[in-house]
């Protein structure tokens, strides 16, 4: 086998990046068990608190609101279960306070008993 004649620069290089390698481990390890840096970090003991932001308002180009910090209410109906029509014009016209032009043809609301 044929030595080459620049081998020892390969040799030398290879031996002192191991040298760095061991020496980065060894610092490691050493700042880590150090009674400094374990003042600092107060032992690892750590208090995880979640902050949440107001959440923006966002506009359409109108300026009417589409999403913001308002209370939003919404009410559906299954139609599949056929509900009884004049019952439910009836107490979405009591519960929504809407006027007796828009729903024609059915009875006022009842007045509660008192």
């Amino acid at each position: 086998m044929k030595r080459l004649p620049h081998a020892w620069r390969y040799i030398t290089s290879t031996l002192i990046l191991a040298a760095m390698g061991i020496a980065i481990l060894v610092q490691i390890v050493r700042i880590q068990g150090s009674p400094e840096v374990a003042g600092v970090i107060d032992q690892g003991n750590y208090v995880w608190k979640d902050f949440y932001p107001p959440r923006g308002e966002i506009y359409d180009r109108n300026g009417n609101l589409l999403a913001g910090n308002k209370t939003v209410y919404e009410v559906g109906l299954d139609m599949t279960a056929k509900p009884d029509m004049p019952t439910v014009m009836l107490a979405s016209k009591c519960q929504a306070s809407t006027s007796t032009k828009s729903i024609t043809g059915f009875p006022k609301c009842p007045v509660p008993n008192t």
